[in-house]
């Protein structure tokens, strides 16, 4: 399985067969999806099931209304969940509790949350942070490559990711990680169009913890 890439259509074909699952397990939730995102959650669920082994401690970033998460859990998969609109928790309140614990966390995985973080460099330290020894995180992000601050970007988006954003932005804030492939991450003709205005398309961005 590659794991840093694009989800483009070639990505949404290889993809399907986890999309499928998704419908069939969450129709409830699937139903209001935008059909040609669900590549994300399609991705994050083969690759939480790839990099999973038994008694992995399982953290979801970003849960409410994600069907990742959710699919896994209705499958049996034991996965702590957090979201504003869940519990009152984003990443930070999560990290601040007297009950979270650095190096906790076999597996962390948060699907199209990045883009809508403000604080994206400290976001990821943290995940960094929570992350056991050899444990992995799976993140998906709006991505385009030639993006710059000012830009065109949904209103819902603090920004764009780049190729460049994802090797020397955001890896070097993640301590001790490195990532698990060779990136490819170099597509420069986006095939997603949202409300039929921006075009961009998602990338995959999956580390491991090494010390």
């Amino acid at each position: 399985m590659k794991f840093n890439k694009i989800l483009n259509n070639q990505s949404r074909e290889k993809h399907k067969s986890s999309v499928d699952i998704l419908f069939s397990v969450c129709p409830d939730l699937m139903k209001d999806k935008i059909p040609e995102a669900n590549v994300q959650q399609g991705f994050g669920y083969e690759c939480v099931k790839k990099l999973y082994k038994s008694g992995d401690k399982v953290l979801c970033v970003g849960a409410y209304m994600d069907t990742c998460s959710e699919t896994l859990s209705r499958e049996g998969m034991c996965i702590e969940k957090i979201d504003p609109q869940m519990n009152g928790l984003d990443l930070e309140k999560f990290y601040n509790l007297p009950s979270s614990k650095n190096e906790s966390y076999d597996i962390i995985f948060s699907i199209s949350v990045l883009e809508h973080v403000s604080e994206d460099e400290r976001f990821m330290s943290l995940i960094s942070k929570l992350l056991k020894k050899d444990g992995k995180a799976i993140i998906t992000c709006d991505f385009k490559n030639g993006y710059k601050d000012g830009d065109e970007k949904p209103n819902e988006d603090c920004r764009l990711y780049t190729k460049e954003d994802l090797l020397y932005r955001i890896l070097p804030k993640m301590e001790g990680c490195k990532l698990i492939d060779e990136p490819e991450w170099d597509e420069q003709n986006p095939d997603f169009w949202y409300q039929g205005k921006y075009n961009y398309t998602f990338a995959t961005f999956v580390v491991e913890k090494y010390k």
